[in-house]
């Protein structure tokens, strides 16, 4: 069967392989023909600034699916988001202006009609890093400025190595 060649066909049979084969649950806007995540309660996402991005894919040893989204910043796909981890990385997140992205947020996935979007490394299989490894690499991110200290601030149950 060859790929359908017209526009809405092309985002349905898109929105179909991401439901199906990269277990996003997402459904298309009929008025735009974004595909969009719909249920934050089965995934979780971290967006930061593509320098941060660059840092925290770098250091995972499986970062997971990312969004690059152009000129603004990369969308990196998590499991699911616990609301204690936004109040607790609250001092990180904002030193790397990062954010956890909110349960009611509407994300647009890459598709046949977003140009200013891209997979940076695909959703296959549905893999995503735990939110916990995502934020502790952000965590660990040097700033160039007197933030330092507060981006190396260690958490409940990590060891700051730091002053041995």
């Amino acid at each position: 069967m060859s790929p359908p060649s017209s526009g809405p066909d092309k985002v349905m049979a898109e929105a179909h392989r991401y439901r199906t084969i990269c277990f996003l649950d997402c459904v298309v806007l009929q008025e735009s023909l974004d595909i969009v995540l719909r249920r934050w309660s089965t995934i979780g996402g971290v967006f930061m600034p593509e320098e941060v991005g660059q840092k925290v894919h770098d250091q995972l040893v499986e970062p997971g699916p990312v969004i690059v989204v152009d000129d603004i910043g990369w969308i990196m796909l998590t499991g699911p988001v616990s609301p204690d981890l936004r109040a607790r990385w609250r001092p990180e997140l904002t030193a790397t202006k990062a954010r956890i992205i909110m349960p009611d947020a509407v994300v647009a996935l890459p598709g046949p009609r977003r140009t200013d979007r891209r997979w940076l490394i695909p959703p296959w299989a549905g893999f995503r890093p735990l939110p916990e490894q995502v934020l502790a690499e952000i965590g660990r991110i040097e700033l160039p400025t007197a933030d330092v200290d507060l981006a190396r601030t260690s958490r409940p149950g990590e060891v700051d190595t730091q002053d041995t």
